[in-house]
């Protein structure tokens, strides 16, 4: 399966802290599964870019094609860093012709994710097949976009409308969580729900069965502090790390043993 993740180098080195994350996601790859993966990166070619090729990574230069509507807004709600990576997303099905990449599904996740077993995903999702952000509310459900599989021909197909979409609403400030509060907004009610093990956080325990974990909220450093000082100084960081110790130990664990793989 082709797997797609993102990053935009941004001029202040907030991406560094990726770094090590976009690493141990590349190691557990070709440790555990058989993804072919390609890098949409908006910077330019360095030692992270000569890793990623070494590893047998396909690296995209690319720049969101909602660049000069991040750039020129004025909300100070938006971190436009931020932003520069998070939609980079959105813009696959640019992508997919120019890759030769004619797979009805391909896989995007964040960057701050590992791979434990190999990816087996057999189904062809509405638009995406994404996990609910925290819990699964049928009245009101709200979904997570670090890792989704995709249907290529219908995301293709409603590109333009997505980025009128989002051109029309003017200020990004209005979507809260960037590309996801857009996808859940543009695609409600046309999601296919994704399992658990597909989207599992280090918050919600210790899962024999995951397959893909996601470090949604504490990052590398974050945790290896919050383990050091059993706590964090953020709240609702804190709150997470102490919903489950045990399980950010184990987790960070798997981490840096696929970091140094």
């Amino acid at each position: 399966m082709k797997h797609f993740f993102a990053l935009y180098k941004d001029p202040v080195g907030q991406y560094l802290h990726y770094i090590d994350h976009i690493k141990a996601m590349v190691n557990s790859a070709v440790k555990n599964t058989t993804l072919q993966s390609y890098f949409i990166y908006d910077g330019e070619a360095d030692e992270l870019t000569e890793w990623l090729e070494a590893k047998g990574v396909t690296v995209v230069y690319h720049k969101s094609s909602l660049a000069d509507l991040i750039q020129s807004c004025e909300n100070d709600k938006v971190n436009k860093h931020t932003a520069m990576g998070a939609y980079l997303r959105l813009d696959i099905p640019l992508l997919l012709g120019d890759l030769s990449i004619t797979d009805e599904v391909v896989l995007y996740t964040d960057c701050d994710v590992i791979f434990i077993k190999d990816i087996v995903y057999a189904n062809i999702p509405k638009f995406f097949a994404i996990a609910p952000e925290f819990n699964s509310r049928p009245e009101r459900p709200y979904f997570n976009t670090g890792v989704m599989f995709i249907n290529t021909a219908e995301f293709t197909e409603s590109h333009e409308v997505l980025m009128e979409f989002i051109r029309s609403m003017g200020d990004l400030s209005k979507f809260g969580d960037f590309d996801q509060g857009v996808v859940n907004n543009f695609y409600k009610n046309r999601f296919t729900e994704l399992e658990w093990n597909y989207n599992w956080r280090p918050y919600f325990g210790i899962n024999p069965d995951a397959v893909i974990v996601h470090y949604h909220g504490l990052k590398i450093m974050e945790i290896a502090k919050s383990l050091e000082n059993n706590g964090h100084e953020v709240p609702i960081l804190n709150r997470l790390f102490h919903s489950n110790p045990e399980a950010y130990q184990h987790y960070f664990n798997l981490l840096t043993e696929m970091l140094h793989e």
